[in-house]
């Protein structure tokens, strides 16, 4: 290396541009220390004017390894465009010499001096690569392939045989996958999208800029909301045409679960079977976390409340009603309706914190909560379906579905078991402490006590799932039609409002709950004073049915018309029947006639209904008239017989049997005389 001499003033000026804290000597061993400050001592020395021969004295080193040693610290690092400074003095120090670009260079030198000369080949290498630009036609291209467009780019611009990289013995592979290797690592964005999905969102989402996020102490200061689709398998009843039962599986559930920050206490949550969770699903889970929580009954064996209760509320009943300052939710679509966010703001009184979709780690309490509460829950039962497709977990789990009956029920319970055992669980992050220890210890000892519902909110919060819409009322005195309501495709009608024509045209408010639309209450728009309620009237009637399952209906309908031509007489009635019909071969269809039953079932004002669907194997039935309504096949019952018998105490399956085999008319006579 050519000794060159400087002037002493701007190698001072130079030794200030350097960062006096880019090496740390406390990280160093002993025989690495001593090697750094003899160096650093003899560029020091230098820079400060004093004799070269004197510095060889002072340091011990030879006059040459000091020349080294100041053009080291004084050569630009490329990639930071600053002088190395002190770090290029260390023991390790790999210090890039900018000058070596001439072409009896090797390796990266002549491929650097490649692309300097080529800047039109760089930028094409670049947009290839990382699949940008008009250049770009292959999603994630090879290297090797890169290679290739590489040399046909240069072949293209007259590069003959004797000039690099056709001159190597691999045409310049290896400087290449270095570059594209450099590329990589300072594109990481770019290169993440060449990655999986989740690569780009953490990089995208997570480690760079200043952290804005504060992290509450208090219990209910902030609340996270999520749904997280349960990893596990179960099955539902279906009846065959030979009156016996098999077990099928249907469609993995939804769990939408509230937690609290501050204390990693999970506040309530609900679960759907429907292919995704909506608005309602949303709005359950705050209610669920808000009203005071109905005592659990488990029936799988095993399974038992913890000591003291699983939940907050349980644990300290001044908890009833406590309502979450800021909830945090990510940009889904049910999260962003506007009914949710009218409730959460007006009813709740909360704040509401968007995030990211598909980005769980900026709601990473509840994310990681859900793969703990599978991992000692759900994912020890025989029918999971694991953490991911490739998991060994997941083999023959529907099988296993089958075999063990494993219900939406157990699923149910499992769930809520894990999740009242993760709440009282000690926690690592929490210093050992379980949840509701720590919510119980703040509130108690450090009187951090959240805001209570007021008695006009707890009215609110009890309906808190329900829609309101302003409704004009419908009527011609002229025609003879008495007043009545049209909604989702039907007419309502009531004892008050349909008695008098006073009422058409007038505008009210309607109150719609969701999960049983077969009757809505109506309020004075003025005074909000309730006025009726009304039900459904026609085919819609035949039995109680939430808002999902008029649409689905609704829609078969639609099918229907668009098929034949001409509209069914029964919209629901024939929707349930071809769920029937097609439940033995059709995943979606089973899940959505469970479902239905499962909507249906609490608004059943009979004995014969309490409990679960019991659903019995075909056996020898005894005369008709010797039995009650609830105890007989109608599979094995003559039309003639039904006409003759009381019906006004059946079961939802038992409806369904004879819809299968009715008419429509025929069904709705039947119900009517029942």
């Amino acid at each position: 290396m050519n000794k060159q001499k400087y002037e002493f003033e701007e190698l001072n000026r130079i030794r200030s541009e350097w960062d006096p804290d880019a090496v740390n000597e406390a990280l160093m061993d002993e025989d690495e220390r001593r090697f750094f400050l003899k160096r650093k001592k003899a560029v020091d020395l230098y820079c400060d004017g004093f004799k070269i021969k004197d510095i060889c004295k002072e340091t011990g080193m030879h006059q040459g390894a000091i020349y080294v040693c100041l053009e080291r610290a004084l050569t630009i690092n490329p990639e930071t465009e600053t002088y190395y400074g002190y770090a290029g003095l260390t023991y390790y120090a790999r210090v890039h010499d900018s000058v070596r670009t001439d072409a009896s260079s090797k390796g990266p030198y002549r491929f650097k001096k490649l692309m300097d000369d080529n800047p039109e080949l760089e930028q094409m290498l670049f947009e290839v690569y990382f699949d940008k630009g008009s250049a770009a036609f292959e999603h994630n291209i090879s290297i090797l392939d890169l290679h290739k467009r590489m040399m046909k780019w240069l072949r293209q611009h007259n590069y003959t045989d004797d000039e690099y990289p056709f001159n190597t013995k691999n045409k310049g592979y290896t400087s290449l996958w270095a570059y594209v290797k450099k590329l990589e690592r300072n594109h990481i964005r770019s290169a993440s999208r060449r990655a999986e999905k989740n690569a780009a969102q953490i990089v995208t989402s997570t480690g760079y800029g200043e952290m804005t996020q504060i992290f509450p102490i208090a219990p209910y200061q902030a609340v996270q909301m999520d749904g997280h689709r349960v990893d596990c398998v179960y099955v539902v009843e279906v009846r065959n045409k030979d009156n016996e039962i098999r077990y099928m599986t249907a469609q993995r559930c939804w769990l939408i679960l509230t937690i609290d920050v501050a204390t990693r206490c999970v506040l309530g949550y609900s679960l759907t079977q429907e292919d995704n969770y909506d608005t309602t699903d949303v709005l359950q889970s705050f209610q669920n976390s808000v009203m005071p929580k109905n005592e659990t009954e488990f029936t799988v064996p095993g399974l038992k409340v913890p000591e003291g209760g699983g939940w907050p509320d349980t644990v300290i009943p001044e908890l009833e009603y406590s309502l979450p300052a800021s909830i945090y939710l990510d940009n889904a679509k049910s999260h962003l309706s506007g009914l949710t966010r009218y409730k959460v703001l007006n009813v709740l009184g909360s704040t509401l914190s968007y995030g990211s979709v598909s980005t769980p780690e900026t709601r990473g309490i509840v994310e990681r909560f859900f793969r703990k509460m599978e991992e000692y829950g759900i994912h020890r039962l025989p029918s999971t379906t694991g953490s991911n497709p490739s998991d060994p977990k997941r083999k023959e789990a529907e099988k296993n579905a089958q075999k063990y009956k494993i219900t939406f029920e157990i699923v149910c319970q499992i769930l809520e078991w894990s999740i009242m055992m993760q709440n009282t669980r000690p926690n690592d992050q929490l210093d050992g402490m379980s949840p509701i220890d720590l919510m119980k210890a703040r509130i108690k000892i450090g009187g951090m006590w959240p805001k209570r519902a007021t008695d006009e909110q707890k009215r609110q919060i009890s309906t808190l799932t329900y829609i309101y819409k302003e409704y004009t009322i419908k009527g011609n005195q002229k025609k003879g039609r008495r007043p009545y309501i049209h909604y989702e495709n039907a007419n309502y009608r009531g004892p008050i409002i349909s008695d008098s024509f006073d009422y058409a045209g007038k505008t009210v408010i309607l109150e719609i709950n969701p999960r049983n639309i077969s009757e809505i209450r109506v309020y004075s728009k003025e005074n909000k004073k309730y006025i009726d309620t009304v039900k459904v009237t026609g085919q819609w009637a035949s039995i109680p049915h939430s808002l999902q399952t008029r649409k689905w209906a609704q829609k078969y309908a639609n099918e229907y018309r668009a098929t034949y031509g001409y509209d069914t007489e029964d919209p629901l009635g024939e929707f349930i029947k071809s769920l029937i019909a097609e439940q033995g071969k059709s995943k979606v269809a089973r899940t959505k006639l469970d479902i239905i039953k499962n909507d249906v079932l609490p608004y059943l004002d009979t004995d014969t209904n309490k409990g679960p669907i019991e659903i019995e194997t075909k056996t020898e039935q005894p005369a008709v008239e010797n039995q009650a309504a609830g105890e007989i096949d109608f599979r094995t019952v003559a039309i003639e017989e039904l006409k003759k018998m009381d019906l006004s105490g059946l079961s939802l399956d038992q409806r369904m049997i004879l819809m299968e085999r009715l008419s429509s008319d025929e069904y709705h006579k039947l119900m009517k005389k029942g």
